[in-house]
C-alpha cells in the first residue's frame, strides 16, 4: 500500500496601494492658496510601511512652509499646502509599499482675476462640478454606486462664454461590473468557480436592471467587457450562446448610443 503525504502552502497576495487624492482637479485665481489631500486608507500595512512623496511638474522638490509645504498624515495619507499659486502646475502624490508605487495627479490651473469667464458650479448626474476654465477637462469622484473618475471639459463657446459639455463616466465601474470581471478573470486563468454562459447572464441582469439610468459613457467598461468575453471565448459563444450574446450586445448598444 503506498504511503501518501500531504503538506499545506498558505499565500499571501500582497496589493499595491489605492490612492486617491483630493481635489483630482482644480481651478484657482493667482495669489491662491491650495490644500491637497492625497489618501491611502484602505492600503494593507501588514507587509511593510507605507511611504508617501510628492512631485511638481515631475520634478521632486523640497517642503518649504513658505511655499509648497507638504505632511504626512499619520496612518493613512499625506497633506501638501501650496501658498500664492502664481501659474498652472500639475502636483502628483506618490504612494509606495513592497509591492509598487502608485501616483495620483492634480492639475491645477491657474487664471488671473478679472480676465476669464469661468463655467460656473454646477450639480449634474450626481456630481459637484466645481467652477473650472475652458481647458483640460475637469475630474471629479464619481457617482457612490461607482469607484474611479468622471471627467468634463469646460469648452470655449465664443469670447466669455464658455459652457460645459456633457460629461463623461466611462472610467466609472460599479461595484457589480468589478464582481463580474473578476469572475470572468478567474475563468480565463484556469479557475472553474463560473462558466462564459454565467458571466453573460450577470452582464444581461446588470444591463437589464441598471441600463435606464446608465450615466453618459458609464455602459463602455461593460461593452469592453462583452468584448473580451466574444474574443476569449469565441467559440462557446458561436456554437452556443449566439443569439444570447448578440440579443446582449443589441440591448447595450440601444442604451449606450454615444
Amino acid at each position: 500500500m503506498g504511503i501518501q503525504q500531504c503538506r499545506s502552502a498558505k499565500v499571501q497576495i500582497l496589493e499595491v496601494p489605492q490612492l486617491r487624492v483630493d481635489p483630482p482637479s482644480v481651478t484657482l485665481f493667482r495669489g491662491d492658496s491650495l490644500l491637497i489631500r492625497c489618501l491611502s486608507q484602505d492600503t494593507d500595512r501588514r507587509f511593510g510601511t507605507v511611504g508617501y512623496s510628492w512631485t511638481k511638474n515631475g520634478a521632486l522638490f523640497q517642503s518649504d512652509p513658505n511655499g509648497e509645504l507638504w505632511e504626512d498624515l499619520y496612518p493613512d495619507g499625506s497633506i501638501l499646502k501650496v501658498n500664492n499659486l502664481q501659474k498652472s502646475v500639475v502636483f502628483t502624490c506618490i504612494v509606495s509599499n513592497s509591492v509598487a508605487p502608485v501616483s495620483r495627479s492634480v492639475h491645477v490651473t491657474v487664471v488671473e482675476p478679472g480676465t476669464v469667464t469661468l463655467c460656473p458650479q454646477s450639480d449634474d448626474y450626481g456630481v459637484s462640478w466645481p467652477a473650472s476654465a475652458s481647458g483640460p477637462a475637469v475630474l471629479a469622484d464619481c457617482p457612490k454606486r461607482g469607484t474611479g473618475l468622471a471627467s468634463r471639459i469646460c469648452e470655449q463657446r465664443d469670447f466669455g462664454r464658455p459652457e460645459w459639455l456633457v460629461p463623461d463616466f466611462s472610467d466609472c465601474v460599479p461595484e457589480e461590473v468589478i464582481e463580474i470581471t473578476n469572475e470572468f478573470r478567474g475563468l480565463t486563468y484556469g479557475y472553474q468557480k463560473t462558466n462564459g454562459s454565467n458571466v453573460l447572464q450577470s452582464c444581461l441582469k446588470f444591463a437589464s436592471t441598471h441600463g435606464a439610468t446608465f450615466l453618459p459613457g458609464e455602459g463602455g467598461i461593460l461593452l469592453a467587457l462583452l468584448q473580451e468575453v466574444s474574443v476569449s471565448f469565441e467559440f462557446f459563444v458561436v456554437i452556443l450562446n449566439a443569439e444570447f450574446f448578440s440579443l446582449l450586445f443589441l440591448f447595450m448598444r440601444n442604451k449606450c448610443p454615444y
